[in-house]
């Protein structure tokens, strides 16, 4: 009896040697792959840091153009409030 257990143990160990030899071979595998995620996630986020700048700069330069709109859109409308001035003097002349 004491061989039979004997012999159990020692196959026991061999195959925990066993799994543990291809547990090895897996995690190595999986660190493998976890440093590839990792820098495609560094690549990643500095892409994604620029696409926010370039973002940040087009909605600025919207800003700007629409300031620069709105002051055109201003001086037309002074400009014409003007004209109007200009020409009332003109027609009440034509109309007497």
């Amino acid at each position: 009896m004491k061989k039979f257990i004997m012999i159990l143990s020692a196959l026991a160990m061999v195959g925990a040697a066993v799994v543990g030899v291809l547990n090895k071979n897996d995690l190595e595998k999986v660190n493998d792959e976890v440093k590839t995620v990792r820098a495609e996630v560094t690549d990643i986020t500095a892409k994604l840091g620029e696409a926010e700048d370039k973002r940040d700069d087009a909605t600025e330069k919207e800003t700007q153009a629409k300031d620069a709109r709105n002051q055109a859109a201003a001086a037309i409308s002074e400009a014409e409030q003007k004209l109007k001035i200009v020409d009332a003097p003109s027609k009440m002349c034509r109309t007497r």
